[in-house]
């Protein structure tokens, strides 16, 4: 129903109907008007990690609850039913990810590269071959905006050739070095570290050197291993007709990224990255009692200690435990623990384990000093968020890069994994951000910087996903991404520029080496013998 149709309506009937009645006939109204202008939104979310989930969950939700029609294909289906959401559920294709201490530990950056990068690929195959993808596939359908993970594979990009829509990125962690081509985005390895690898934005010349060096293998590898096969998937699900995965990527209209310059620290980007980091984070909530009891009554303060979704804390080796153990018990601090057994051999008095805690809401709490962390973005953003300092033990993926980055805001430090002797040296490092203030106030003034911004990053990231379905694509594609590598560095005008200069100087050799300065140099030589 159009605007004009609602007012001539309302003026007609305001006459005979009280206004308690009129008023509700104008809500209905424009609820209705509400949901004939919402976009059908499909979005493609199928990591089998919780934590992307649960990144990506609130902006999907949020686009639902204002009226757009959103579909989301996604290992983790709604519980209880949402509102103009409608769930493909791709559970039961693919086992969901949940990793163990020994499966990651021994982990160098290559190894974790292929290892995701593996991880994704098997994916493609049995997601794309269920009986409820290939229906819905099939299914006469439209979408004005489709929303895709960027990650470790594009073979569910085919999804945007089959319904011809505009899509837009979601990146639940920084960009991966591979991935900044496709928006034109500039990552000059001088100073933007690959995000596997554990270091900062000011790197010495080795580190420089095999930033480089990795960057270039790490395209390599995902181009030969990874993108050719994940085609060859692709179009056997979607048709032979349909273009190169590379070239649908390069199409992309804007990317929404987990990243806050005040962290991940301040690189330039084109105006189809748009940072929402923190995008998960919603107002706290009321804690459970057991929870809130036990952090309430830590006179000295709480230390918060969670490896996250995907890794289980439980599969950490018995020694490993054991220092852990160890070394809380020497702390007057509680530690709130998530464990994921019931219950713990040799647990200290002031440790407290859960299964589960509601990490943003914990880490609120006044009375929390310091947050114990394997590095994930989602943690580290809220305990950024709440003013907390870190204790980083990083595993694998962008962890590394992720507590260095916290490092060098000067709000906690790194812990190796492997750090002898380790009872020991938990409780140093422990102490070593308790005992000294300065962690606690950069933490609370990265705070401020990290929330003061224009709009909230869900309001960002739903108003960007809006432009682009209003105006079928954000024409923000940087002219960068059609240019081809000797294009982008100017190698073809630098080899220009050698050729002529060469070509000039070997002109003016062959000019002078013509000239016949013989008697002219006799005439001088015979002149000045006489002279003497």
């Amino acid at each position: 129903m159009s605007p004009k149709t609602q007012r001539s309506l309302r003026l007609s009937l305001s006459g005979g109907l009280s206004g308690f009645a009129l008023a509700i006939l104008t809500v209905i109204l424009a609820f209705q008007f509400t949901l004939a202008a919402g976009y059908r939104i499909l979005a493609i979310l199928p990591h089998t990690g919780k934590s992307h989930f649960d990144f990506f969950e609130p902006l999907v939700k949020e686009l639902a609850l204002k009226g757009h029609s959103v579909t989301v294909l996604s290992h983790f289906p709604q519980k209880t039913r949402v509102a103009n959401y409608t769930d493909v559920s791709l559970a039961g294709t693919v086992p969901v990810l949940e990793l163990t201490v020994k499966q990651v530990e021994h982990l160098n950056p290559v190894a974790d590269f292929h290892a995701i990068h593996t991880i994704g690929l098997q994916s493609c195959q049995p997601i794309l071959s269920s009986k409820q993808v290939q229906d819905f596939i099939e299914k006469d359908q439209h979408f004005d905006v489709i929303l895709t993970e960027v990650f470790t594979t594009d073979c569910f990009l085919g999804f945007v050739y089959r319904f011809n829509a505009p899509f837009v990125g979601l990146a639940s962690s920084t960009l991966f070095s591979f991935s900044n081509d496709r928006f034109g985005n500039p990552a000059n390895p001088a100073h933007i570290p690959n995000t596997f690898l554990p270091y900062g934005s000011r790197m010495t010349f080795t580190e420089r050197l095999f930033n480089v060096l990795t960057n270039f293998y790490m395209s390599f590898a995902r181009s030969y291993y990874y993108d050719s096969p994940a085609q060859w998937i692709a179009k056997k699900h979607f048709g032979r007709k349909m273009p190169s995965l590379e070239k649908i990527a390069k199409n992309t209209s804007l990317v929404l990224l987990n990243n806050h310059f005040s962290l991940s620290r301040p690189r330039p980007n084109v105006p189809a990255v748009i940072e929402v980091g923190g995008l998960h984070i919603r107002p706290a909530k009321k804690l459970p009692k057991d929870i809130e009891k036990f952090l309430n009554g830590a006179k000295d303060g709480v230390i918060v200690f969670s490896m996250g979704s995907m890794l289980q804390s439980r599969s950490l080796p018995e020694r490993r435990l054991k220092a852990f153990l160890l070394a809380f018990a020497e702390l007057p601090q509680r530690v709130l623990w998530k464990y994921e057994n019931e219950t713990l051999a040799d647990q200290p008095p002031n440790v407290m384990i859960s299964s589960w805690i509601p990490q943003r809401d914990v880490l609120e709490h006044p009375n929390v000093k310091l947050f114990i962390t394997h590095g994930g973005m989602l943690g580290l953003s809220e305990a950024v968020f709440c003013g907390v300092p870190i204790l980083g033990i990083p595993m694998f993926g962008d962890q590394p890069s992720n507590v260095q980055a916290a490092v060098e805001a000067g709000i906690g430090e790194l812990f190796p994994y492997y750090r002898t002797p380790y009872m020991m040296s938990i409780v140093q490092a422990i102490r070593q951000i308790l005992n000294n203030e300065r962690y606690t106030e950069n933490a609370k003034r990265l705070s401020a910087i990290y929330r003061d911004r224009p709009l909230p990053p869900l309001d960002t990231a739903t108003y960007w996903v809006e432009y682009v379905a209003r105006h079928g694509g954000a024409h923000l594609r940087s002219p960068t991404v059609d240019l081809s590598t000797a294009e982008y560095l100017l190698l073809d005008v630098a080899v220009f520029i050698l050729a002529a200069v060469a070509a000039l100087a070997f002109a003016f050799y062959k000019i002078y080496s013509n000239i016949e300065i013989l008697p002219y140099l006799k005439m001088f030589l015979d002149k000045k013998s006489k002279k003497e």
